[in-house]
């Protein structure tokens, strides 16, 4: 996020824009806008690939699950949950508990 122009620790985000034409968002809607993320569930959350609906499909919303069991459950490697999980937490659709990661306002 870009700060003040006479910050050195704005410096680089002030570079992207200028010489990249890097995008400045505000919020989860403009990053999924830009990410192009379109699909959309009963339950109005967008879902940016299949990976994030195999992940959506193996988590409960009240049973914490670790990344692990996530990943062993969907087929999909640690990596790639983790991944999926913070595109997820971005957009507000999940939520980090000690014993794991629960889904926000979904289907048990």
């Amino acid at each position: 996020m870009p700060g003040p122009v006479t910050s050195p620790s704005s410096a680089g985000c002030h570079r992207l824009i200028r010489e990249y034409a890097a995008t400045c968002v505000t919020n989860a809607a403009q990053m999924a806008e830009l990410a192009g993320w379109t699909a959309v569930d009963a339950d109005a959350q967008a879902f940016a690939s299949p990976e994030e609906r195999r992940v959506r499909d193996v988590m409960s919303a009240r049973s914490p699950r670790t990344v692990e069991a996530l990943a062993k459950a969907s087929g999909l490697s640690p990596r790639e949950v983790t991944s999926v999980l913070g595109a997820l937490d971005l957009a507000g659709a999940v939520e980090e508990r000690e014993r794991g990661w629960v889904l926000v306002g979904g289907r048990a």
